[in-house]
């Protein structure tokens, strides 16, 4: 009879799972490598323009301050992925991946796979997203429950249990720090390649040097910076049915102005404000066309 009744409930859980998608994948895994393209212009894509991909994969484990075991992320820009360097520490507990930055003193929340529709979601602590709906969808070879992360009304990211982000596994964390755009390309599982995005013809792509050596060439410039609360938005090529806004956020992530970009050279008066470091967002429906920080002195 017991033996009857174990594989009853073997058999009802197989079916849950098939019903309602698989049994949670931990993103924290040593036979995992994505590769991320990093690009400061808007829409590299068609055709990559200037930037690179960089390899990220996780080994090794070492204790922290905290007294706990964090592995460590190593990232890699040569072809073959031979060269490495510590990039961070990374940690997975009952669904939530933390990270810490080798060189940044915060640790931040990349992942929590606990989380409802309608929860908020931070990026670094200045920016919040909210999940506007959550599914099963099949990636990377596998059923996978997702997370669609939306900023004011517009889908960013998508989240997948044992993967990451579709931007890349640590976007999370640099988003609103640089005002580069990323994309994953690729993801390997022991060093079987498993997904290729389809946007990308190649695992590897290097049409710069140094990503952070490239000039600004996008179609927006933000000057002076620093200021004395005045800054000029100087625009190209914007039509008025585009509808672009600017967002300022302070260090704990609240929207203090939003405006409209309606003309070529479009003056903001943040005077008012106190003096510091702000955080600005340069966004059109659903599409991140600047970002970075502006300072008032």
């Amino acid at each position: 009879m017991k033996i009857k009744y174990y594989l009853f409930t073997c058999l009802l859980i197989q079916i849950c799972q098939n019903s309602f998608g698989q049994s949670y994948e931990p993103i924290v895994d040593t036979s995992k490598m994505w590769v991320v393209f990093e690009s400061p212009s808007i829409n590299p894509i068609y055709p990559p323009e200037k930037g690179q991909t960089i390899a990220l994969k996780i080994k090794d484990s070492t204790m922290l301050s905290d007294s706990i075991f964090w592995y460590n992320v190593y990232e890699a820009t040569d072809s073959c992925y031979n060269l490495w360097d510590l990039k961070g520490y990374i940690h997975e507990k009952n669904k939530i991946v933390r990270y810490k930055d080798k060189i940044f003193p915060e640790i931040d929340t990349l992942y929590n796979f606990n989380l409802n529709i309608g929860d908020s979601v931070h990026c670094y602590g200045y920016l919040y997203f909210y999940i506007s709906n959550i599914s099963y969808e099949f990636f990377c070879n596998k059923e996978r429950k997702t997370y669609n992360l939306g900023f004011y009304g517009g889908l960013l990211y998508k989240i997948y249990e044992g993967i990451g982000s579709n931007r890349g596994l640590l976007e999370q964390h640099y988003c609103g720090m640089t005002g580069v755009s990323r994309f994953l390309v690729c993801y390997y599982e022991n060093g079987i390649l498993v997904y290729r995005n389809p946007d990308f013809n190649s695992c590897y792509i290097n049409t710069s040097a140094a990503i952070n050596e490239i000039p600004d060439e996008g179609l927006f410039k933000i000057y002076p910076n620093p200021s004395d609360g005045y800054f000029i938005i100087e625009s190209k090529n914007i039509t008025p049915s585009e509808k672009v806004d600017i967002f300022i956020i302070n260090s704990s992530g609240n929207l203090l102005l939003k405006s409209n970009i309606d003309n070529e050279y479009k003056i903001i008066n943040l005077s008012s404000f106190a003096k510091g470091l702000y955080f600005y967002y340069i966004i059109s429906k659903n599409k991140i066309y600047k970002s970075g920080t502006l300072i008032i002195k």
